[in-house]
């Protein structure tokens, strides 16, 4: 008895385009909940950075008995100032290097500073953001996505009030903390963006 041999269907137009809608609208629908988790993954990172700077902060501080300046000036004009608290904190989180360059006798602007100043610490950068800063004077620095808190006036205040952990010229101690640590803040995040320069008040 013979036996008929077997043909192969192949798929019609109609199908292929069927199927075809059927993976775009579950890419559609998978693609919200992708970048969900991304981005939950960046704000966990970004915590992370912060905590990572509190104990960078905590381990100067029992190095130096006191917590690192947020800010260093000797003119007032605290948007000129000659350094920024992070390059005291560079040796804690790694960036050894970074700081034996660094010149403390001269502002960051200087000509033996300006390597330093504008290199850029991805440490110091939250992911979620396109980080950068206004170029003034082509000395544009390098950007940070955090700040360090200086009490509950604005950080560019001309009239420091000494009520923060890392105010101008400050050298805080753990002792002065009358609140306690955990009940203190102290780094935020502040994004660097051109499109908002700071203001002087």
């Amino acid at each position: 008895m013979q036996q008929s041999p077997t043909t192969r269907r192949a798929f019609t137009l109609v199908e292929l385009l069927v199927v075809i809608a059927i993976i775009g609208i579950l890419v559609a629908l998978l693609l919200p909940a992708v970048q969900t988790a991304r981005e939950a993954a960046r704000r966990i990172q970004c915590v992370n950075q912060i905590r990572q700077l509190c104990l960078a902060s905590l381990t100067y501080e029992s190095s130096n008995r006191s917590f690192p300046p947020g800010l260093v000036d000797d003119d007032g004009n605290l948007q000129d100032a000659q350094h920024n608290g992070f390059v005291y904190l560079l040796p804690f989180f790694e960036e050894s290097a970074l700081h034996d360059q660094y010149r403390f006798d001269e502002d960051w602007k200087s000509e033996n500073n300006a390597a330093v100043a504008q290199t850029r610490i991805e440490f110091l950068i939250c992911p979620s953001n396109e980080s950068a800063v206004v170029n003034e004077g082509n000395l544009p620095g390098a950007p940070t996505d955090y700040a360090f808190s200086k009490g509950d006036v604005a950080y560019l205040c001309k009239k420091p009030q000494n009520s923060g952990i890392f105010d101008v010229n400050s050298h805080t101690r753990v002792g002065k903390i009358a609140d306690g640590l955990s009940k203190t803040m102290a780094f935020g995040e502040a994004i660097s963006d051109p499109e908002w320069p700071a203001v002087p008040p």
